[in-house]
């Protein structure tokens, strides 16, 4: 049983080096301002770049949403060396996917969850759901 996995399969992201448009801050309470104000109809991803030994960056990388501003520059992102980008494409495209096959989708702090409802289920106090998170 040293195979054994649960709860997972395999998925493969091509091409592996992706053109995003992102932005560099010197602080995270400054990329948490400019995303909350000014990049809130995106999906982002944010991750600290070590510029040498004692001084960093932010990049918020903008995923998805309307067309970003034109002083925005693309940079090429390898997932293979940010696999939390890959990750978060990957969930938000599985959770579109099972929001277009009638799932209900709920996004929590850490997690996706995917919910249909239960048709034998139809009383008026209780109502239950199967779904994956």
């Amino acid at each position: 049983m040293s195979n054994l996995i649960l709860n997972s399969f395999p998925v493969e992201v091509y091409p592996t080096k992706l053109l995003l448009p992102s932005v560099e801050f010197k602080s995270w309470e400054a990329s948490t301002a400019e995303k909350n104000k000014k990049y809130s109809k995106f999906l982002t991803h944010r991750h600290s770049r070590a510029l040498t030994s004692d001084q960093q960056t932010i990049r918020l990388v903008l995923l998805s949403g309307p067309a970003p501003p034109a002083e925005i520059r693309n940079e090429e992102i390898d997932i293979g060396d940010e696999p939390k980008v890959a990750r978060v494409l990957i969930e938000n495209a599985l959770s579109s996917h099972l929001g277009l096959q009638g799932m209900i989708i709920k996004k929590g702090r850490f997690e996706f969850v995917a919910l249909r409802r239960v048709e034998a289920s139809t009383g008026r106090l209780i109502h239950l759901h199967s779904g994956i998170s």
